[in-house]
């Protein structure tokens, strides 16, 4: 029994002056079709020209979330080209990954097809791991402009957990005393801008919560993590399943959930209930399941291949080290 994810993350948008949020840094690039302009967290900024000839046919920032950078490619007078950013080795690099066989002028330098030059040092830059990964069975193209439009939060909210896993952190400073969708509602409106880039004010007053006290991309994300799952820890570990969830996200999976104790879960649901739960420990322990109301047992099985046990749904279950259990058939 294996919960998988096949949709991919990768936004992207044809507008001129679009920016977006670098994977794995908090530098952010604004894209013209002659023209890339990198800004630090401080709001430091440098300026790359791009010594070609227009009109650009074509022209595409995309942000990819699955690999961790950012592409920008188009057809300009001379040719395609493709450029990926991407922060590796402690600093922000350009790289060329298509163009004619003459390549481009670039601040004055050539570069050549597979070159690249470096940007900028920077303090910090996350790694690219397997994170958490979670879907609302969303699959509309992923241009920014329409997701903006239609500000559908079983669409955003996939990615707006995943970028948030890709940025360094910020410190969380609100408390949820509205309903997720509603907050979610406001945060967004409110504190991004651009392609899913986070704003200190709200630079369009419209009233929102006081930017200079939030992180709206950690935040959103935290929020809607704790809609999904929740854990207590004491003399007994305490797994709280699917305790928040908005009644509009009627069907949904996350895997590669991360408990605090190390163990790894993979949820699905559909109908707005309960359907495989797949726990993967990491140590021999004890644990308890709070599902959601109404849910008397389930089947657990160690091996798809045997039929398994049906168990009362407050029980406490013996995890052993290694060895995953099934949980299915959930019933009222």
């Amino acid at each position: 029994m294996k919960i998988a994810i096949a949709e991919r993350l990768r936004p992207f948008s044809h507008s001129p002056g679009i920016s977006c949020l670098i994977p794995g840094t908090r530098w952010h690039v604004q894209a013209f079709p002659m023209q890339l302009i990198f800004t630090s967290p401080t709001g430091d900024q440098q300026t790359f020209h791009l010594q070609l000839k227009g009109p650009v046919a074509g022209f595409t920032l995309l942000q990819d979330l699955e690999r961790g950078f950012v592409s920008l490619f188009g057809r300009w007078k001379e040719g395609f080209f493709s450029w990926k950013i991407e922060a590796k080795e402690a600093a922000l690099w350009l790289f060329l990954e298509r163009a004619p066989d003459e390549g481009c002028t670039l601040q004055g330098c050539s570069l050549m097809r597979k070159g690249s030059i470096r940007i900028c040092a920077i303090d910090e830059a996350l790694p690219l791991i397997s994170h958490e990964r979670f879907s609302l069975g969303c699959h509309k193209k992923q241009e920014w402009e329409s997701m903006q439009k239609r500000s559908d939060m079983a669409e955003i909210a996939p990615f707006w957990m995943r970028l948030a896993q890709l940025t360094p952190y910020q410190e969380r400073v609100i408390a949820a005393d509205e309903p997720l969708i509603t907050l979610l509602h406001r945060l967004f409106q409110g504190h991004f801008r651009s392609m899913f880039l986070p704003v200190l004010k709200d630079d369009l007053y419209q009233g929102f919560y006081p930017a200079e006290t939030l992180s709206p991309l950690h935040e959103g994300a935290h929020l809607i993590r704790q809609a999904l799952f929740q854990e207590e820890i004491g003399k007994s570990t305490l797994y709280k399943l699917l305790p928040g969830l908005p009644s509009l996200w009627h069907c949904g999976r996350m895997i590669n959930l991360s408990a605090s104790d190390g163990n790894r879960l993979d949820v699905e649901w559909s109908k707005k209930q309960l359907r495989r739960l797949v726990i993967y420990p990491a140590s021999s322990s004890s644990i308890s399941l709070v599902l959601p109301p109404g849910i008397k047992s389930f089947r657990l099985r160690t091996s798809m291949e045997k039929p398994g046990i049906r168990v009362p749904a407050f029980s406490l279950l013996s995890l052993e080290s290694k060895i995953p259990i099934f949980l299915d058939r959930f019933e009222k």
